[in-house]
């Protein structure tokens, strides 16, 4: 996922992200240190660091056995502790305290799915001047000759789904799935009972788009958008 997530953070995000997991429990002074020894290899103007880094604090922070929380991967295992998988922790850190700008404030954030066919998952909050949009959907595009399917499948589920709604939406590398869900809040005041909604779906449309990875497979795979609905209305409702 790193490959894919990262390029949508900028160097600002991807250093707070850095030190927050690397020194978040180390207080002030650790994470002081954790961004110094990060500025310092950027500014050097000699050396490996110089030669690697280039200036670029992206260089730097990936630089190969140089940050443990810039790696997905540890000694061959997974590492849980690294920078994309900082969503709760930010979230919570951060009190869900945006500022609109231009009636919308975005940022991206990237989270592991178990189920990763079409790759982890990407969830986008953007902030209104009247509440929050959360949007998860996949690190990769879907065939795009399997969008109409997916299209039809999504019209039906969203027949019985209390919240929010699946779209399917073009970027510039293709289509993508996706789950939004709405959120009336106050950017400027959010309230523990805002704030704990908003976290709570987060994870109603990450379990969702988790679990949808194998509908839409049924489909890839020949399946009608008529017989995958009945699968989904069987496994959610036991129809």
């Amino acid at each position: 996922m790193g490959e894919e997530i990262d390029m949508a953070y900028s160097d600002r995000e991807l250093l707070a992200r850095l030190i927050e997991c690397e020194a978040g429990g180390e207080g002030e002074n650790g994470m002081k240190a954790v961004a110094s020894v990060v500025m310092n290899r950027v500014t050097a103007s000699g050396g490996e660091y110089a030669r690697v880094g280039q200036g670029s604090i992206r260089n730097i922070i990936f630089q190969p056995g140089q940050f443990v929380c810039a790696s997905e991967t540890e000694r061959g295992s997974y590492n849980p502790q690294n920078i994309y998988n900082m969503l709760l922790e930010e979230l919570t850190a951060a009190n869900l305290s945006m500022t609109p700008y231009d009636d919308i404030n975005r940022i991206y954030l990237g989270y592991m799915l178990e189920k990763n066919a079409l790759g982890n998952a990407v969830v986008i909050f953007d902030a209104h001047s009247d509440g929050f949009t959360i949007g998860v959907g996949y690190g990769k595009p879907i065939d795009e000759a399997l969008v109409p399917q997916v299209i039809s499948l999504f019209n039906g589920i969203n027949c019985a789904v209390y919240v929010g709604k699946m779209v399917v939406s073009q970027s510039s590398d293709g289509w993508h799935p996706s789950y939004e869900i709405f959120v009336s809040a106050n950017p400027d005041d959010i309230s523990t009972w805002a704030r704990e909604n908003v976290l709570a779906y987060m994870y109603l449309a990450l379990g969702t788009m988790e679990e949808m990875v194998d509908y839409i497979t049924e489909l890839a795979n020949g399946e009608t958008p008529e017989n995958v609905f009945a699968m989904w209305l069987s496994d959610v409702w036991g129809e």
